[in-house]
């Protein structure tokens, strides 16, 4: 699991601890926004110098519920769930909540995640796997992209497509996991490029490529930078 518990603060795998405090948490910020969308989208402002997860989303709460001036106008509606949630954050209370109704408040919304799942955690496969299909159907609007058999395809020109076998963990090039590189070879075929990717990390900075001679393939070992960045397919 990556993220944070409300009883236990950060948590993140083996891998994850490896990377430099705020570049571990800016990595996350990256991957929940890729999943959750611009409702929950943390803001950079709110994740700037943070050195934990659980500081980048009560400093996005608080820019949500910051007051920016006063307007004149007519109240239509009164969110009681919303100003429940708000109340509580102010409190510093975060225990499970069960109401009636649902917030409609963009900031109470997030409140009432953190408060019904005891934090921000999520499975960092899961994660992992969502951002890199995301960054790949950015990247590659004009093609047919699909999920088959834990792999992601993308369909390239003359029948020819690309597999991309996503991997969140840690990569020893002295001792590469055999298994998956054995079922990555039986995904590759004479139309099917197959693309082991893992998150960039130390050992693993640049493509490597793994051939087997008895099967005449190859096929690679991807780092992949966790970045908002999106590199489109040239025409």
């Amino acid at each position: 699991m990556i993220g944070f518990c409300l009883h236990r603060g950060d948590v993140a795998p083996a891998l994850y601890r490896g990377f430099e405090r705020r570049e571990r948490v800016r990595s996350f910020v990256v991957q929940f926004n890729a999943l959750m969308g611009r409702e929950f989208a943390i803001l950079p402002s709110a994740a700037r110098d943070c050195d934990t997860v659980r500081d980048v989303f009560m400093r996005q709460i608080s820019k949500m519920l910051r007051v920016r001036g006063i307007y004149k106008q007519k109240c239509d509606t009164i969110c009681i769930e919303s100003n429940i949630y708000i109340q509580k954050f102010l409190r510093g209370d975060f225990s499970q909540t069960e109401l009636a109704g649902t917030p409609q408040m963009r900031a109470a919304k997030l409140i009432a995640f953190i408060c019904n799942n005891a934090g921000v955690q999520f499975d960092e496969q899961f994660l992992f796997e969502n951002y890199v299909f995301d960054k790949i159907c950015a990247a590659n609007r004009d093609r047919e992209i699909y999920r088959q058999n834990g792999c992601i395809y993308i369909q390239r020109e003359h029948g020819k497509r690309l597999g991309v076998v996503v991997c969140c963990e840690k990569f020893d090039a002295k001792c590469p996991d055999r298994e998956r590189i054995e079922r990555a070879f039986a995904l590759s075929d004479e139309n099917t490029d197959i693309y082991l990717v893992y998150p960039r990390q130390n050992g693993l900075l640049r493509h490597i490529a793994v051939r087997d001679e008895a099967r005449n393939a190859e096929i690679k070992v991807v780092p992949y930078t966790i970045n908002n960045f999106i590199r489109r397919r040239k025409p």
